[in-house]
C-alpha cells in the first residue's frame, strides 16, 4: 500500500477530535511519522508527550484574533481609510471587535440603524494618511452587516483602530 502524503506540517494550528470531545488550538511541534500499524500519520503535537493521529485532527480556525476577521460594508466613504476588522473576544452575547485603519488619530462614535450596528469614524486636523478626495471632516460610516440583530454597546479609538463592543438585542 502506498503511503498517502501528510495533510499538516509543523506549525500548523490543529483542533484535536477525540470521540465527542474537542480540543482547539493544537500546534504540531515535528515531522509527522507514519504508523506502519494503524495506516495512518502520527503527528508531535506541542504541549503532548505522545503523538496524535492524522484521522483525530482537524483544521482548526479561530474565532478570535487575526485570523477571526468581521466582514465590514463601507456605506459612506469620508476621508478616514478603513483596513480590516477582527474579533478579539467572543461570547453568545458579546463580541469585541478591532477596526483597523490606514489613517492615524481619527475619532470613532456608534452609527447603524435597527437593524446593522455600525460605527462612524471622523478625521480631524491632527488625523494623518486621511483620504486626499475629500475635506477632513468627512465622514466614514462602516456597518457589520454579519451581525444583524446585535448593536454597538460602546467605542473607542487608539492610533490606529477602534475597539468596538456589541452586545446582543
Amino acid at each position: 500500500m502506498k503511503k498517502p502524503k501528510p495533510k499538516y506540517k509543523q506549525g500548523d494550528h490543529l483542533r484535536l477530535v477525540l470521540g465527542k470531545e474537542k480540543y482547539d488550538n493544537f500546534i504540531i511541534s515535528g515531522k509527522p511519522v507514519w504508523d506502519n500499524f494503524k495506516g495512518d500519520w502520527a503527528y508531535p503535537i506541542r504541549g503532548k508527550s505522545n503523538y496524535s493521529m492524522e484521522s483525530e485532527l482537524k483544521p482548526y480556525k479561530s474565532e478570535i484574533g487575526r485570523e477571526a476577521k468581521v466582514k465590514i460594508k463601507i456605506e459612506r466613504q469620508g476621508t478616514p481609510i478603513i483596513e480590516n476588522a477582527f474579533i478579539i473576544e467572543k461570547s453568545k452575547s458579546v463580541i469585541a471587535i478591532i477596526v483597523g485603519f490606514k489613517s492615524k488619530y481619527c475619532n470613532s462614535g456608534i452609527a447603524g440603524d435597527d437593524k446593522v450596528p455600525g460605527i462612524c469614524v471622523e478625521g480631524s486636523l491632527d488625523s494623518l494618511k486621511l483620504n486626499k478626495k475629500y475635506d477632513y471632516v468627512e465622514p466614514t460610516y462602516i456597518l457589520f452587516p454579519e451581525y444583524k440583530g446585535w448593536e454597538v454597546f460602546a467605542v473607542g479609538y487608539g492610533k490606529y483602530s477602534a475597539k468596538v463592543c456589541l452586545i446582543k438585542k
